[in-house]
């Protein structure tokens, strides 16, 4: 049971990006659907540790469902507020950056790493960003924009402290997860080269 509950999260995650997409597109108020959007974004990872499920896949998915919401929010207010698209390409660059370091750093230690607590103020001052654009308020969504944008940016940055390190609590907060079997298959070809060699010498 334990194993399905994130992609039934992740189910539950992708109609809130569908809802949120039409919320704004009809110019519906997204208050209280950000508000659970964010409190599911929090919630699921406290969930997941609670029951001992929180695993490299529930992780994985995660970043995934945070990518859905924010092409679906992004999407919407890009069509909706001309005003916002400068704030927009920012933040969609940072999340190419952030996603591209991402993805080598998985690829080249095969583990996933969690972000610290901290690195919700990123989820928030988006969340905020959104709401003020969705209203087409200038004055307010100027300040939540550039809001935005500054804490996304210097957040970047602490992503790629301790880069592609095996094992490093830095890179993405203090929590890390190897890909299952690849500790072995690694323990595996390091312990036959280690044979070789010493039959060589």
């Amino acid at each position: 049971m334990n194993k399905l509950l994130p992609y039934a999260i992740a189910a539950v995650r992708f109609d809130q990006a569908r809802r949120l997409y039409n919320k704004i597109g009809s110019d519906e108020p997204i208050e209280g659907l950000g508000a659970l959007i964010c409190a599911t974004d929090v919630g699921d990872g406290i969930l997941m540790r609670a029951l001992n499920a929180d695993g490299p896949m529930r992780r994985v998915l995660d970043s995934v469902n945070d990518a859905v919401v924010l092409a679906a929010g992004f999407a919407a207010l890009y069509q909706k507020n001309e005003n916002a698209r400068p704030y927009i390409k920012l933040l969609l660059a940072r999340e190419a950056f952030v996603a591209g370091g991402y993805l080598m750093d998985l690829a080249h230690t095969r583990q996933v790493k969690k972000g610290d607590k901290f690195h919700k103020l990123a989820s928030i001052s988006i969340a905020s960003f959104a709401i003020t654009a969705s209203h087409t308020n200038k004055p307010a969504m100027h300040i939540t924009g550039a809001a935005a944008v500054g804490i996304n940016g210097v957040l970047a940055a602490d992503y790629f402290k301790g880069w592609a390190e095996p094992e490093s609590n830095i890179l993405l907060g203090s929590g890390v997860q190897e890909v299952p079997g690849f500790r072995g298959i690694r323990a595996l070809l390091h312990n036959r080269g280690l044979a070789a060699g010493s039959q060589k010498a």
